[in-house]
């Protein structure tokens, strides 16, 4: 699980970057081998695990965008993450007051950048 969430941390910060400098991201799904293979797919309408499946891969990540946000979905045999990084307008928002968010049923303070939720598959 931690190798997956930081591939998909590092992910999510990339395509936030280039998003703040003006990019606009194009929807991704990147999937990585068990040989360390890599490959990319823009705007693919298949699922994440159907493309895992398909191409035999290891892990897979989904990067989309929309509205100054970036989301990455990421999976492997037994784990899947979901990062989301918040509007500018929104992440100020929580460093100047606290937002709480509910999350998997459970109530807790969100980082001013990042959400997290894990589900064990």
């Amino acid at each position: 699980m931690k190798h997956l969430l930081e591939n998909a941390a590092g992910i999510l910060e990339t395509a936030r970057n280039a998003m703040l400098a003006g990019h606009e991201p194009t929807d991704m799904v990147i999937l990585t081998g068990v040989d360390g293979g890599v490959r990319m797919f823009a705007n693919s309408e298949w699922s994440l695990g159907a493309l895992q499946r398909e191409y035999g891969a290891a892990a897979g990540y989904r990067i989309s965008a929309q509205s100054n946000r970036v989301q990455v979905d990421a999976r492997s045999a037994r784990s899947a993450v979901r990062l989301e990084s918040e509007s500018p307008a929104r992440a100020a928002r929580m460093l100047l007051g606290a937002t709480v968010v509910r999350q998997m049923n459970h109530y807790v303070a969100a980082p001013p950048t990042l959400l997290l939720s894990e589900a064990e598959g």
